[in-house]
């Protein structure tokens, strides 16, 4: 039985940083707010649904999220800085403070790839997922509540998008 559905998107490309800048500052690129965008449409298009979103607060990732509404998907993330400065251990607290709600996490690399490799493991050890997750990829995971929690990569969504 499936009880939720985690949307793991690791940031859009962007920017390198600037002399003195914060990497916390730093923000989209164009080819990152157009992928962005594209995938905002890419998931309206395909009735993706999530009942929450949760964003580091870096920039990038507020940004992320602002291209995804540009692209037509509504959302209303929260931001938790753990999702920023933590390990693998803080991305699944933050997934698990929001209990059985359909979850879109907006986070960075290599946090984020770690996360969807310690739900996923082994079944994700084959080639789709061995790089990781790159630049405004969509990693959707379905949880099943059995004995114990069991997580299954559904599908891996990367740029270039098409609808």
């Amino acid at each position: 039985m499936i009880t939720r559905t985690l949307f793991i998107l690791r940031h859009a490309r962007a920017t390198a940083p600037l002399p003195g800048q914060r990497d916390y500052d730093r923000a989209l690129d164009a080819r990152g707010w157009e992928d962005g965008k594209a995938l905002g449409r890419l998931m309206r298009d395909r009735e993706m649904h999530v009942r929450r979103t949760v964003t580091s607060g870096a920039l990038r990732t507020r940004q992320t999220c602002d291209a995804l509404v540009a692209g037509g998907f509504g959302i209303n993330p929260a931001t938790d800085d753990d999702l920023y400065h933590g390990k693998t251990d803080r991305y699944r607290a933050v997934a698990d403070r929001y209990g059985d709600d359909d979850l879109l996490i907006v986070g960075h690399n290599p946090m984020i790839s770690d996360f969807v490799l310690t739900l996923v493991q082994p079944s994700a050890a084959n080639g789709d997922f061995a790089r990781g997750l790159r630049k405004c990829a969509l990693a959707i995971v379905t949880e099943e509540k059995a004995a114990s929690p069991r997580f299954v990569l559904k599908e891996l969504i990367e740029p270039p998008f098409s609808t």
